[in-house]
């Protein structure tokens, strides 16, 4: 059973537009594999896990894009996920995506 949800940064960012930054909607879709984004990975029950962390961000380099559908490999250890772990395989979309890594 999993502990996280991804966030839909999407609505994140409609909640608080001032604080929360992210790519534009063209930028997010069509990536091709090998790109790294970063994603917010949430605890389901922030309550029950850690009081003062309810959430990582982590970066996941895309592997197959699916039309609207994202396979992706996490890039890192979670420091306080353990459930999770570098190379783990995560689903998500456009709007779980927070960052894209520019050289």
């Amino acid at each position: 059973m999993r502990e996280w949800i991804l966030v839909n940064a999407e609505e994140r960012a409609k909640e608080n537009p001032a604080n929360f930054e992210m790519p534009p909607k063209e930028a997010r879709m069509g990536l091709k594999p090998r790109t790294l984004v970063k994603l917010i990975f949430q605890f389901k029950d922030a309550d029950s896990n850690n009081k003062e962390i309810e959430a990582e961000r982590m970066w996941v380099e895309i592997i197959e894009n699916n039309g609207d559908d994202y396979l992706g490999t996490l890039d890192n250890d979670p420091e306080v996920i353990k459930r999770l772990k570098s190379g783990d395989k995560i689903e998500f979309k456009p709007e779980n995506i927070i960052a894209i890594w520019e050289d």
